[in-house]
């Protein structure tokens, strides 16, 4: 069972929704043979009626896979005062969302040293930038108090993303000032 778990979880999202309206339509044929099999009883509707039997049952373990792999897109971390969440150049997985506690965003500049971007609180979100432009992470997070943080997998945070207009609109505001603020700091 951990083996098929691992599996699925490596499938994007819309390999997951595909996986999720196969167990749903599995489900379906075997009520639609459940009844016709009631009709009469005959060795071959006793097949069919085995056959739905095993249909409902991998149905069943798809489903069950899929709301596991649902659970596992959304998690919470820890982390202590200046422990590094991610650094600046890493490849962006993650989103991430303050419940509480304190993080800085720290840029790194040859020859400049660090420079403290911005420093964010519970409610405030960060790592999004990566995910919507597909690039490395432009700077460096760090815990400055004990840090509770809700940490969204790419999958979840772009099935989001893609289907809710407000929050890809609220988004991409957001990404456009750390932007316009980035640019202002290179000058």
């Amino acid at each position: 069972m951990r083996r098929l778990v691992a599996a699925l979880q490596a499938f994007n999202e819309e390999t997951k929704r595909t996986v999720l309206l196969v167990a749903v339509a599995l489900a379906g044929l075997y009520a639609l043979v459940t009844i016709g099999s009631m009709a009469k009883v005959t060795a071959l509707t006793m097949l069919l009626f085995m056959s739905a039997q095993t249909l409902l049952l991998a149905a069943a373990v798809c489903y069950v896979a899929v709301i596991i792999m649902t659970r596992e897109s959304i998690s919470q971390q820890h982390f202590e005062p200046g422990q590094v969440i991610f650094r600046q150049g890493d490849p962006g997985d993650d989103v991430y969302v303050v419940i509480s506690g304190e993080v800085e965003v720290i840029r790194e500049s040859p020859g400049a040293g660090e420079h403290v971007e911005a420093r964010l609180g519970p409610g405030d979100f960060f790592g999004e930038m990566a995910l919507i432009r597909t690039a490395p992470r432009m700077a460096t997070v760090r815990a400055q108090t004990p840090l509770d943080v809700m940490v969204m997998r790419r999958g979840a945070f772009l099935s989001l993303f893609t289907h809710l207009p407000a929050l890809r609109q609220t988004f991409q505001q957001v990404v456009q000032q750390r932007m316009a603020s980035a640019a202002g700091t290179k000058r």
